[in-house]
């Protein structure tokens, strides 16, 4: 981003999974569910951290061939029933998204999630406000890292990405 004259960014984009939230625990509960439902041996949750690096649309057609997109419908039925309950904000997170939107900077979240849902845990924390986009999975053409999510995320903010 290209930088203001009293040298602070003009935007962050955030990842939020086990970066603004504390997630794994939900993922993981989500992603053994399915593994169970298919027959597939559990993960532990070492392994879940290790493992889980791509959106469902990249790597669940690797682990369920054919079946990804059943299977991502198992995980996130699962997902939906636990997630709001079970997401907590990240230490520090929240008293740091409240210093910087303070000082004008555009604050942005790009991440593997599924938007809905990420837009649904940001509201439920009420974090919403801080942030002008919240771009999920399946919201851009590609997902992160893709460039497509750094454009939608910073899409009618006036600012253009460096």
């Amino acid at each position: 981003m290209t930088a203001k004259k009293n040298n602070l960014p003009q935007a962050i984009l955030f990842d939020w999974d086990n970066t603004l939230v504390e997630s794994w625990p939900v993922i993981h509960e989500a992603l053994n569910a399915t593994f169970a439902a298919f027959n597939l041996p559990l993960w532990s949750l070492e392994e879940s951290k290790v493992r889980v690096r791509k959106s469902m649309r990249d790597s669940f057609p690797e682990i369920f061939g054919e079946r990804w997109e059943e299977a991502g419908q198992v995980f996130y039925e699962h997902f939906a029933a636990v997630h709001l309950a079970k997401v907590t904000p990240a230490l520090g997170a929240r008293d740091m998204l409240e210093a910087i939107s303070g000082k004008g900077i555009y604050l942005g979240v790009i991440s593997n999630k599924k938007g809905d849902y990420l837009r649904l845990e940001a509201a439920h924390l009420g974090w919403d406000a801080y942030f002008g986009r919240l771009v999920g999975a399946l919201d851009a053409d590609k997902d992160k890292p893709a460039i497509e999510s750094v454009d939608l995320a910073l899409s009618g903010s006036g600012i253009t990405k460096g």
